[in-house]
């Protein structure tokens, strides 16, 4: 069964930015090949660097499950707001002791809420942006789905810590 796209996942987003904004002539799919090449490759990179680690602690697990859920959470072509449960329980534990990644989870969090139910049928469907392209509310889609992928990618980023990571395990 093939559904589509839907408009809330970083696929439709990086599409709209590189097709609508940029003018490229590309397409969604091409899109959702390059985010299945970027996540082949976080799980190559993520399987070496777990391989490589000889030791065995907990935080560092949680670090490599929280790594796995959102390079699949990410990728999807489909996206359900609800997803959040499954790493946001990771995440709290990451990155609890500091006020400043407390403070970028609560903001994803808040564009999470935005999302859905707060926008959903007034900005976006299942199917896609409910505006017409390039009128105010559909700009308003396109930076809420940008600014809430953003916020997502750097949370993990900082939960994760890839830097101090590499140090402990090269």
């Amino acid at each position: 069964m093939d559904i589509g796209y839907f408009p809330n996942t970083i696929i439709w987003t990086l599409h709209v930015w590189l097709h609508d904004i940029a003018k490229l002539s590309i397409t969604i799919d091409t899109v959702l090949m390059f985010v299945y090449v970027c996540m082949g490759i976080g799980f190559v990179l993520l399987g070496y660097t777990a391989l490589k680690y000889k030791k065995q602690e907990p935080v560092i697990l949680i670090k490599f499950v929280l790594c796995a859920i959102m390079l699949i959470v990410l990728s999807f072509k489909v996206r359900s707001p609800q997803y959040v449960v499954w790493f946001s329980p990771l995440m709290c534990i990451l990155i609890a002791d500091n006020v400043y990644k407390i403070g970028l989870f609560y903001f994803t969090q808040i564009l999470a809420y935005i999302e859905f139910p707060l926008t959903f049928g007034l900005l976006w469907t299942n199917i896609e942006y409910t505006n017409p392209i390039y009128s105010t509310n559909w700009y308003i889609a396109l930076i809420l789905f940008t600014l809430q992928f953003s916020g997502l990618v750097l949370l993990t980023w900082v939960a994760i810590e890839p830097v101090k990571l590499y140090k402990i395990v090269f």
